[in-house]
């Protein structure tokens, strides 16, 4: 469903629901608020389904990468799911981080590290600023770079999607295409790729740079 169906439907949705508060007609709005009730469950189950799939597309091209899922834990300001190479150093990987748990503000990039502040292990500075220079224009949905912070040297929102957290991000987690039949999961698997192969490239470079 495409997100100008999505405006259409909730608004027919609104419509109705106003007009049962109208008419003080209270079964249509006790089952709104039921369903409003479990909603983040419902995320929960469809967000972890989606980064498996996105898991699979990601292997299927480069079997060497690993990856770290912590997007189901709940009470945590930040969670989200991590791809890496086992010989990228401390806590450095390309990321999706949701920013509380009830995934809000969706972003992906390059993270440099993550995790307690006094568990956190910063890459080089000289590093850091290589890994900034990402070329937006070869990302099909991550071209919105946003300002780098400390620990992102790359992030970005995903470009027409919004948070995964509406109901026209569930609808394309679910397989809602995006342009030309292309799917979320495959558009942000390219991505994602991309910014592997980015980090391979920078971190060669520093290693053949460093005296001896």
């Amino acid at each position: 469903m495409h997100r100008s169906e999505f405006e259409a439907v909730k608004s027919a949705v609104s419509a109705r629901l106003l007009a049962s508060a109208q008419k003080e007609d209270w079964s249509e709005l006790e089952l709104a608020a039921a369903v409003s009730e479990v909603w983040v469950e419902i995320l929960d189950l469809e967000i972890n389904a989606f980064l498996q799939r996105l898991t699979k597309r990601i292997a299927a091209v480069d079997g060497g990468i690993s990856v770290s899922n912590d997007a189901a834990r709940k009470a945590t300001r930040w969670a989200g799911a991590s791809w890496k190479r086992q010989d990228w150093q401390g806590e450095l990987s390309v990321r999706i981080e949701f920013g509380d748990p009830n995934y809000y503000r969706v972003a992906a990039g390059i993270r440099a590290y993550c995790g307690p502040d006094e568990q956190r292990k910063p890459i080089d500075s000289t590093l850091w600023g290589m890994l900034k220079h990402v070329n937006v224009e070869e990302l099909n949905l991550l071209r919105n770079r946003e300002e780098s912070r400390p620990w992102w040297p790359f992030f970005s929102r995903f470009v027409g999607v919004g948070d995964l957290k509406t109901p026209a991000g569930l609808a394309y987690m679910r397989g809602g295409a995006l342009v030309e039949g292309r799917l979320l999961e495959e558009v942000l698997a390219e991505d994602l790729l991309q910014l592997v192969r980015f980090v391979d490239t920078v971190l060669e470079e520093a290693r053949s740079s460093s005296p001896g």
